[in-house]
């Protein structure tokens, strides 16, 4: 009679015990931290948003405060002595550039019958700007000045409007971040009401009357809102450290414009009686008030980054403290085990022994010697044994498995390498079926130096990896695409004529040449790639592969874009 083993012995009562209080207690871990990393997860989400929001909402602000800054530039125009017009005009087109380039930047998200007025009215405000500054200097008549400045002011009024269309959208999934987008509002008035302070001073240096009545009015009204607002500020100054950079910024502020700025400003309207009124032209006095207001734009850019960078930071300790949730998991987990690991080697020795004197019998080999047994039960960890053997060959053959992954295929595009293809070429082209005749398409992307030259080596990653994506989607399953090397890549076509290969290769290039790929500054990127051809039943592989490369170089000498026989 043979005695065979149990199928399904009993597990050890006390083995038993120590495993279900490891799996309770590694559970009860792994539960507190996935609700601790959820936590994380959810901080680090919010902390993103938070970010993005406020740098979308810095880049409006950015686009009003241009608005007000064109002012400067087109003031000088419209104040420029004869023989220096061009020179002013030219700076002014360069601020117009700036302008534009920022409002086309948020045209595509803004509804829109709020943008367009914005455009129609700088059309209007821009031709005013023209029309005073092409005039003979002593011909410039104080309305067409003033009704130039009054229609910029009318571009910054149509924007606002914007302004307050995009804090009502971050409002609505964002309550949370109405104290940040106000102060950003706040300093982003306090710019345009300085300007707009300034403005009223240009008429009168450029023509020599004196300022109109419903002028001095006006702007004492602007200078009235500019320091009611500028009273809001007062508890963002209690809270900034004053050695702090913003707090520095609030102090220039302070200095530079709300004395030397509102004083210069006063001083030739003629409203400070106290000081005697220095002889100035508007060149002059627009270039030294512009400066004054400088730490105004300087204090609201400082303070809307300084924020995003503190929700950035917090971004940073959530996924700091994620990792560190996980962490922890990991290490209660391990020393769990270990201990359940280590209390079995320990306590079941004479079971392990005699588990391994039955799995050497099992090889027709001599028993190890064992220890006494004490618990007879336990000998029944000869399954547990082999289970263990099981899960290492499984181990095994993934570490394998992944191994070969690693040594067949690129890193970067997750294509088959050189050597790859080159064995499965070498294979196909010793072969004797015709209907495994190889015919090997090398394709070079066309220019590739240039776009890691402009855009940088991540951007060339990219584009690789999007060129790789492309071949695979382009190919059939049983074919073979490889990245050769740099931006060449090679496909190796199975039984298929030298028609069909080009036919493939034409596939591939307008597929390529149908690429829209944009850069991180927003560039587009256009792409072409030269393909050469080679293959059939006379040729080894090396020389496949020589004629397909020559024919790529005569397709680059003949213009790239190209598809060439070898």
């Amino acid at each position: 009679m043979i005695n065979r083993l149990p199928t399904h012995p009993a597990s050890s009562g006390l083995k038993v015990y120590l495993w279900g209080l490891a799996v309770l207690t590694i559970s009860c871990t792994v539960i507190l931290a996935g609700l601790s990393t959820r936590s994380w997860y959810v901080e680090l989400k919010q902390s993103r948003i938070h970010a993005d929001v406020i740098a979308d909402f810095a880049r409006y602000l950015e686009t009003g405060t241009r608005i007000s800054a064109e002012r400067g530039p087109a003031n000088s125009y419209m104040a420029a002595p004869d023989g220096a017009r061009a020179d002013y005009r030219t700076d002014w087109e360069a601020a117009v550039a700036e302008t534009d380039a920022l409002l086309d930047y948020i045209r595509p998200d803004v509804p829109p019958d709020l943008i367009e007025k914005v455009y129609d009215q700088l059309a209007i405000a821009r031709q005013l700007v023209a029309m005073a500054g092409e005039r003979p200097r002593l011909s410039r008549r104080y309305e067409d000045i003033q009704a130039a400045i009054d229609a910029m002011f009318k571009v910054h009024d149509h924007f606002e409007a914007v302004l307050r269309w995009r804090m009502a959208v971050a409002l609505e999934t964002e309550p949370d971040l109405i104290d940040v987008l106000f102060k950003g509002m706040i300093l982003a008035d306090l710019r345009e009401q300085a300007g707009r302070l300034g403005s009223f001073v240009i008429p009168p240096l450029v023509t020599g009357e004196p300022i109109r009545s419903r002028h001095v009015i006006e702007s004492q009204q602007v200078r009235g809102r500019l320091l009611a607002t500028w009273m809001l500020m007062e508890p963002l100054a209690a809270s900034l450290d004053p050695d702090s950079e913003l707090g520095q910024l609030l102090d220039r502020t302070r200095q530079d414009f709300f004395i030397n700025g509102l004083a210069l400003r006063d001083q030739q309207l003629g409203l400070d009686a106290t000081q005697t009124r220095p002889v100035i032209d508007a060149i002059t006095f627009t270039r030294a008030y512009v400066a004054s207001m400088r730490p105004l734009q300087q204090l609201r850019a400082g303070l809307m980054e300084d924020i995003r960078l503190t929700y950035l930071r917090k971004e940073q300790a959530a996924w700091s403290g994620m990792v560190q949730s996980m962490a922890l998991m990991l290490t209660i987990v391990l020393l769990v085990a270990g201990l359940v690991l280590a209390m079995q080697h320990y306590i079941f020795n004479p079971l392990l022994d005699a588990s391994r004197a039955i799995i050497a019998l099992a090889f027709d080999q001599p028993p190890l010697p064992t220890r006494p047994r004490r618990h007879v039960a336990e000998i029944r960890l000869v399954h547990s044994a082999l289970a263990i053997v099981a899960d290492k060959l499984t181990e095994r053959r993934r570490m394998t498995e992944e191994l070969h992954l690693l040594a067949t295929t690129d890193g970067l595009t997750g294509l088959l390498n050189r050597r790859t293809i080159d064995d499965i070429g070498h294979r196909l082209a010793e072969g004797t079926r015709s209907s495994d005749v190889p015919h090997l398409i090398l394709a070079d992307i066309d220019h590739f130096k240039a776009i890691n030259d402009c855009f940088g080596h991540p951007v060339g990653d990219d584009v690789l990896r999007e060129i790789g994506t492309v071949l695979r989607r382009t190919l059939r399953s049983q074919d073979h695409v490889a990245r050769y090397g740099g931006e060449e890549f090679a496909v190796l076509l199975v039984g298929q004529t030298k028609a069909q290969a080009a036919c493939v290769a034409r596939k591939l290039r307008k597929a390529i040449k149908a690429l829209e790929l944009e850069s991180p500054d927003g560039y587009a990127i256009r792409l072409t790639a030269s393909f050469g051809i080679a293959g059939g039943a006379d040729a080894d592989w090396e020389t496949i592969v020589r004629r397909a490369d020559q024919a790529l170089y005569a397709a680059k000498e003949a213009g790239r874009d190209r598809i060439r026989f070898g």
